[in-house]
């Protein structure tokens, strides 16, 4: 078996191209002692080759849990998986075409330093809206290895690039680390990258194009839309999630009914009936809400909202310790707080990291919907209301989670927080299907992961409500003594 790492920085296209050369056939995979998870599957028409969706990395300098597991993929990968050898047989190196003069560098360090390596421009299509040819034939020339051009978004081009992948990754048993670098040596690839680019590049005039980070990231009017896209959807997940659980409620109570016919035994049908039918009831009426908050959670990454978000909110989470980088990981609570503290392992800082894990448990996670959904309906007849209400709730929790951070800031004695750097993405529409089977998968994993909790609970519940000790039923008897 050999294998072959997608490895460059963030937001380049490298989990979009993996989808198409592997069809999404992935498996993940946790390296041991780190949370971060990593995505395996044979190469399509290539069997033999195992692709390898490393996470993104800015430098051979690693600063978060992300970037060293990225660099511990190309010199530690049998550490990952059993039957390989530390080092991969071929190290596919995904660069944005319309920053290849910055994203070069890296795959300059891996050739010097005697790696196997390929090139893959993406994002040719954004490259040829700003006027950008790059000649992939020259780039090939200077850096002595095969270069390709692919537009990730469709896969036209993909048959050649598996070939490629296929023909490039011979079996090897070398052992190759990245070499000792300075800071010297870092603006030395820069340098380097600029100017190889510089002579395979030529830049046309392009058409103006409407700037809508010029209002996004508005000092006044980048918060008046934050704040206006926020409330539209979390009134989105609480108005459009309505007739699909009407929908599902009635086939519940079609299915409790006919179940209830059908059994004669009281015991067994109150059992059947009200705990598991009700408790499987309950768990999928709020498939709708938790589907759609992925889903809407996907569409402001994906075209690249998020990241300006980042940037916009960083002043204000500046002021109790946090910054941009908190943002994310910090939404990310509003889904399920489990993944969003395993987020954190893209902020470097310690102490930002400890404090943004600190107010993650007091987001509004998407379990809490099913006990707010059914609050708010009963409050308010209106779903405009009810979008409004449950918006509420979510500003109350962002302001107590505040409080605490700030105050927290203040104990904590630990190192002080770096400046907030990012590279924005540039805009661009969503990737449809694969947005849609993102969701699928995040809206499965929530189910096998809460939906067995949430059941075992219900008939529990169930239990306790319908047994008797001394003529109480047990629910009585705990009450009781909590009080």
């Amino acid at each position: 078996m050999r294998y072959a790492v997608l490895f460059g920085p963030p937001n380049v296209g490298k989990s979009t191209l993996f989808n198409h050369l592997t069809e999404s056939n992935s498996k993940v995979i946790n390296y041991p002692g780190s949370t971060v998870d990593i995505h395996v599957s044979p190469l399509k028409r290539h069997n033999s080759v195992t692709l390898i969706d490393a996470p993104g990395i800015q430098s051979l300098l690693p600063r978060s849990d992300e970037e060293r597991l990225a660099l511990q993929a190309i010199t530690q990968l049998n550490a990952m998986i059993a039957k390989a050898h530390p080092m991969p047989d071929l190290i596919i190196c995904v660069i944005d075409t319309t920053k290849a003069d910055r994203h070069l560098a890296i795959t300059k360090r891996l050739i010097d330093d005697g790696y196997p390596v390929i090139v893959i421009l993406t994002m040719i299509d954004e490259a040829k809206k700003k006027g950008i040819e790059l000649d992939h034939i020259k780039l090939a020339n200077h850096l002595g290895v095969s270069t390709f051009v692919v537009n990730a978004r469709n896969s036209t081009d993909m048959a050649a690039i598996s070939a490629g992948i296929s023909m490039n990754s011979i079996p090897c048993n070398r052992i190759t680390k990245p070499k000792p670098c300075h800071l010297n040596d870092i603006l030395d690839s820069y340098e380097w990258a600029r100017s190889v680019i510089s002579k395979c590049q030529t830049i046309k005039k392009s058409p103006p194009v409407f700037d809508l980070d010029r209002w996004l990231l508005h000092p006044l009017a980048g918060y008046v839309a934050f704040i206006g896209i926020m409330v539209s959807f979390f009134s989105m997940l609480f108005y459009l999630a309505v007739p699909a659980m009407d929908m599902i409620d009635t086939v519940f109570a079609t299915i409790s009914e006919f179940a209830s016919d059908q059994i004669q035994h009281d015991g067994i049908n109150n059992f059947i009936v009200n705990g598991i039918i009700a408790g499987i009831g309950g768990v999928v009426i709020f498939i709708p809400q938790i589907a759609l908050l992925f889903f809407g959670l996907g569409i402001m990454e994906s075209t690249g909202f998020l990241a300006r978000s980042a940037v916009l909110i960083d002043r204000p989470l500046s002021k109790i310790g946090l910054n941009g980088r908190s943002f994310v990981p910090l939404l990310s609570g509003f889904a399920c707080a489990i993944p969003a503290i395993l987020a954190t392992r893209v902020i470097p800082n310690r102490r930002v990291r400890i404090l943004t894990m600190l107010g993650i448990p007091l987001m509004q996670c998407a379990a809490r919907l099913p006990v707010y959904g059914l609050l708010l309906g009963a409050l308010f007849t209106s779903p405009v209301l009810g979008g409004i209400g449950l918006t509420t709730i979510y500003v109350l929790s962002i302001i107590i989670a505040g409080v605490i951070i700030g105050i927290a800031n203040r104990v904590l004695t630990l190192e002080t927080p770096a400046p907030f750097i990012i590279e924005l993405p540039t805009w661009r529409w969503p990737m449809w299907r694969e947005l849609l089977m993102d969701t699928c998968r995040k809206t499965n994993r929530f189910l096998l992961g809460a939906g067995p909790i949430i059941l075992g609970i219900s008939i529990l519940i169930w239990a306790c409500a319908e047994i008797n000790v001394r003529d109480q039923p047990i629910i009585y008897w705990i009450g009781q003594a909590i009080e």
